[in-house]
């Protein structure tokens, strides 16, 4: 929902760029190559690894503290059961770039609650940088769904941030292309890969014609390869020249996508409520990443999450940055409540290539 104003902002940083050096595209290695560099510079950073290691754990104490609150907030708003059986809800989360690290936050909270039965991470629909929290989110699971945490989310987001770092690359042109060898490679596993199909959908805007026209909020799932998922997730964040110009090809699907996809419930999600999380903490959060924005973006998703889940309303206003762009930084939806703000989605089978449109009576 608040990806199209956070689009037009990063459109201004981008027009912003006048020479031509700057428009154009860094000349590295291969994106394979450019991966495993940075791969293998964050497996090896002991410092890395121990501070991804302090922020699960403590996110695993926030959650203990109101653990308490939380479940009775939930019985009291009728989302755990007489019988203590807590309801499964499917998470959407809009665009913000590198912002979306928050969105790991709030997942290893979900996480942790759904290892105490309160509650049942179903699918996450995507958008932007939330389509990249997504995919990494979902990356980290058993065979059974039921254990995940947001380690690998914060593994990957160290390999951009030294990405970023070292080549001071701002991906004004285009998305680093080694984004797409990073996607793959979280996925690599059976378990991690079978998540992915089933549980993820990434938002992005496609057209079949030149110049946008007729463009579609185009929503992917079921992906049919592991190259399939990595393109839909790269595109889904194309707010770059390219993607403006020409976008992202993704194989089996005619025409390009790029950024701008809104997201919407999963269509036949039935009475499956949904989570919504407004990862925007400021501009500057958008299009950088550190270190300290790591840390600081983790843990505000965490605190915000927490505060959601001990509302009785189920809602947290915006405040700071994010107010100047939206009312709300998260709240719990009724099933299908986000198909009735105006968007026609269509939704693509990337393995059968059938698709449908959201909500009902809708022409995209």
């Amino acid at each position: 929902m608040q990806s199209s104003a956070i689009l037009f902002l990063t459109s201004l940083v981008v027009a912003s760029a006048a020479s031509e050096d700057f428009l154009a595209p860094r000349k590295l290695s291969s994106p394979e190559e450019v991966f495993q560099k940075y791969y293998d510079l964050v497996v090896k950073d002991a410092d890395v690894n121990k501070t991804i290691s302090e922020l699960l754990d403590w996110a695993k104490e926030e959650v203990q503290k109101s653990a308490g609150e939380i479940e009775a907030n939930l019985k009291e708003t009728g989302y755990i059961n007489g019988l203590g059986h807590g309801q499964q809800f499917n998470l959407l989360w809009p665009g913000a770039g590198y912002s979306s690290v928050s969105c790991g936050g709030q997942f290893e909270v979900l996480s942790l609650l759904q290892k105490q039965g309160m509650l049942h991470i179903g699918g996450i629909v995507g958008a932007s940088g939330g389509a990249t929290s997504a995919i990494l989110a979902l990356a980290d699971t058993n065979s059974e769904w039921l254990s995940s945490s947001s380690r690998s989310l914060l593994f990957y987001y160290h390999v951009m941030e030294a990405y970023k770092t070292d080549t001071g690359d701002k991906e004004n042109y285009q998305l680093a292309p080694y984004l797409v060898n990073l996607y793959e490679h979280a996925i690599r596993g059976d378990d991690s890969f079978a998540s992915v199909q089933h549980r993820y959908a990434p938002m992005a805007v496609c057209s079949k014609s030149p110049f946008w026209f007729g463009a579609v909020n185009t929503g992917f799932f079921n992906c049919a390869t592991r190259q399939q998922c990595a393109q839909a997730t790269q595109a889904s964040g194309e707010a770059t020249v390219k993607g403006f110009s020409t976008g992202d090809a993704i194989n089996g699907v005619e025409g390009a996508c790029r950024d701008g996809g809104s997201v919407s419930s999963f269509p036949g999600a039935g009475n499956i409520s949904n989570i919504f999380f407004n990862s925007y903490y400021g501009m500057d959060k958008v299009t950088t990443i550190t270190l300290d924005s790591i840390k600081e973006l983790f843990k505000a998703g965490v605190t915000d999450t927490i505060s959601l889940l001990k509302s009785p309303k189920l809602q947290v206003p915006c405040t700071g940055e994010c107010s100047k762009l939206a009312k709300v930084r998260a709240e719990v939806q009724a099933a299908n409540a986000c198909e009735t703000r105006g968007t026609c989605t269509q939704w693509y089978d990337m393995q059968s290539g059938s698709s449908t449109t959201t909500p009902s009576g809708c022409h995209a």
